[in-house]
């Protein structure tokens, strides 16, 4: 390391402080432990500093990271797990406020005992760009819930709510364009979009657990959404996509992800109903489903979406007959004729893929459909089927980009808040 330039080491320094890391494990105090020059170089760099998650017993680090940090935006993560309203949570809440002008990337709990605190921090919030905020404790007005602490933030573009849903929302609608919105508040959330109609919404996840509450009139469009991520639950008393779909107009909407861990279908008729209302052209569609899951329901809802070019499928159990039935009706229908992108997350590796990727290559074969140009699987054909290895070997030479990558699990902690 001591032949490396300075600005070098600093790309590495850097690179290994570019996610918030957990203040009791820091990782600039660790760089800036191993010998005199590194932590030199270590205290110089600001920035360094300033991206952490913060449990209850980190007040010395939090402070430390906080003087050191300088005038540097904040991004920090404050768990603080069954402790939310324990003083010394409020206490290291207090001493992130004291900084909240910097604060640019925030992630913190909300109860009653912390409102006085949080009345800091109006004005000063000019650098704030997303915000995750979980209130707690079902608070109401009178616990200064829906007080606007957050009303005056210009840059907040990004909002994520769990927990609990406040009456009124003290925050910028206007302005965002990404909303993430936990079981609780989903429940409410088409309440919060009648009275705060975010109307350059292009980002929304929500988590479909309980039966919504539906407002009176109908929601204006949200015209400019392309994405749209449903991240189901267990336990609902009736299918919550329709819950969600039903009320919904998206007419820019390029993007459905259905994450679940059960098997919620998207009934015919009324995802027939929510395309022609939107009059959307979805381009991607990501689905996680099971063996349970019916072949008939899957297959009638791609034939309404002939515009799809990228298709993700997660497959949960070991049988995958439906996805087996699913590639050989790609092969042998125009179903899907768009498709130039198929990614296949399964528990095993399909031999059906195979063909139905050289269905769509071959010329003649499949006229009515576009050239696959992208197939990405995450299980590889093993020693007893080298003849399908060197199939797919053979598609790159024809330009099929074909990729092995490890299979993994949409992330809970991601989608359900």
């Amino acid at each position: 390391m001591e032949l490396l330039p300075t600005e070098t080491v600093m790309g590495i320094f850097s690179h290994c402080c570019s996610e918030r890391y957990p203040l009791h494990a820091s990782i600039p105090i660790r760089l800036s432990h191993v010998c005199a020059a590194w932590r030199a170089l270590a205290l110089s760099m600001p920035t360094l500093w300033a991206s952490f998650s913060i449990n209850i017993g980190d007040d010395e680090l939090l402070h430390l990271h906080l003087e050191r940090s300088a005038q540097c935006p904040l991004s920090f993560d404050a768990n603080f797990g069954k402790q939310n309203s324990s003083p010394a949570a409020l206490d290291l809440v207090a001493a992130l406020a004291q900084h909240s002008d910097r604060w640019s990337h925030a992630k913190l709990p909300f109860w009653s005992d912390f409102a006085p605190t949080f009345g800091r921090l109006r004005g000063r919030l000019a650098r704030l760009e997303s915000l995750d905020l979980r209130i707690h404790g079902g608070v109401d007005q009178r616990d200064g819930a829906d007080s606007t602490y957050f009303e005056d933030a210009p840059r907040l573009r990004r909002l994520a709510l769990g927990a609990y849903l406040p009456g009124k929302m003290p925050f910028p609608p206007n302005q965002l364009t990404f909303l993430h919105l936990g079981a609780g508040p989903t429940m409410k959330f088409l309440h919060f979009l009648a009275l705060c109609p975010c109307p350059h919404l292009t980002t929304l996840i929500l988590n479909p657990h309980y039966p919504m509450k539906l407002p009176g009139p109908p929601l204006p469009p949200l015209v400019h959404l392309h994405t749209l991520i449903l991240a189901i639950r267990d336990g609902y008393s009736r299918n919550p996509i329709i819950d969600v779909l039903d009320p919904l107009t998206t007419p820019s909407l390029s993007t459905l992800e259905i994450v679940g861990v059960q098997e919620a279908q998207l009934l015919r008729k009324a995802f027939t109903s929510f395309l022609e209302r939107s009059g959307c052209t979805l381009q991607t569609l990501a689905i996680t489903f099971g063996d349970t899951l019916p072949f008939s329901a899957v297959q009638s809802n791609l034939q309404l979406l002939p515009s799809l070019t990228h298709l993700i499928f997660f497959t949960r159990g070991n049988k995958g007959t439906i996805v087996d039935l699913l590639l050989q009706s790609l092969t042998t229908t125009s179903l899907l004729p768009n498709l130039t992108s198929l990614e296949l997350k399964a528990a095993r590796f399909h031999p059906a893929v195979v063909d139905f990727a050289a269905s769509r290559l071959v010329c003649g074969s499949s006229s009515d459909c576009s050239r696959l140009e992208e197939l990405v699987l995450h299980n590889a054909p093993d020693a007893e089927e080298a003849a399908h290895r060197e199939r797919l070997e053979s598609f790159r030479d024809q330009g099929l980009v074909v990729s092995y990558l490890p299979r993994y699990k949409p992330s809970r902690s991601a989608l359900f808040i």
